[in-house]
């Protein structure tokens, strides 16, 4: 059954891609509804096949690259499903729907989840909380920085007066904006959790509330980032541009973080092997 859904969770996005960029591509809004329906359905089925390897292996899913992917792409849905609610406009999401098929797609190939894990059986609640927060954080960075580059994409385009694809099928500024900042608070938020319950875990397995692990530094640094980002949104004014770089240098902090800090800079955050 785990090995039919692996393969069905990626053809599910892939389907629901498609109809957006159907919409994207023919300036209509015909498929919309339908595509985000379709998305839900993968999502629904995305979680069943996560639940189903929990308790396959009696251990969270995080031995290797393949189930970060998932988890990551299962995130990445989750997050543009949640800025779609109460929207008639999916022109942003289509670029969301094929990250997560890229990413499902890369999972999928990679086979099935490996019998290593991370064990829960040590409080299984708080690590797992850490984990999917952290994992839902650093696809609110991704989502943020997509949203991001789409802003000034068609922000250059009204200020040199050239009228593209860009400017006919996207949103106006201002709904790119509002989705850029719901994307870092979304973020914020979550990795604000992440940390708290990682400090949780840390006290558990450590004795200690804090490391200097290479990893939970990047993290911290994303979370500030983020942080004064909002707070001078808020505050300060900031305008759309400065939002977007913000959130396009927080995403590259992340990027960091996952594919360069953790596999060769912490010693903390490894999980093969069956151990943390």
């Amino acid at each position: 059954m785990t090995a039919l859904l692996q393969w069905l969770v990626p053809l599910v996005y892939l389907l629901g891609a498609t109809l957006y960029f159907s919409d994207f591509w023919s300036g209509a809004r015909r498929w919309d509804r339908v595509a985000r329906g379709v998305f839900w359905a993968g999502l629904l089925v995305h979680a069943g096949r996560l639940t189903m390897e929990v308790f396959r292996l009696d251990a969270l899913p995080l031995g290797g690259i393949f189930p970060f992917l998932t988890l990551l792409s299962f995130s990445v849905v989750a997050v543009m499903l949640f800025l779609e609610m109460g929207s008639s406009d999916g022109s942003t999401a289509v670029f969301l729907a094929w990250l997560a098929v890229g990413l499902e797609g890369c999972s999928a190939v990679g086979g099935p989840f490996p019998q290593h894990a991370v064990s829960t059986a040590a409080h299984p609640a708080v690590f797992g909380i850490h984990v999917g927060t952290a994992i839902l954080g650093y696809a609110g960075a991704a989502v943020a920085a997509i949203h991001g580059v789409l802003y000034l994409l068609l922000y250059r385009e009204i200020k040199s007066n050239r009228v593209g694809r860009i400017y006919r099928f996207l949103p106006p500024l201002d709904q790119i904006e509002k989705r850029t900042g719901s994307s870092v608070a979304l973020s914020f938020v979550a990795l604000t959790v992440s940390l708290v319950f990682g400090m949780r875990v840390l006290r558990v397995t450590e004795s200690t509330y804090w490391l200097w692990d290479a990893k939970i530094l990047t993290t911290c640094l994303v979370w500030v980032l983020f942080g004064l980002t909002l707070s001078s949104r808020r505050w300060l004014g900031w305008s759309g541009r400065r939002v977007a770089f913000f959130s396009l240098f927080g995403f590259l902090l992340a990027l960091a973080s996952l594919g360069f800090v953790g596999p060769f800079l912490s010693g903390f955050h490894t999980f093969s092997g069956g151990g943390q």
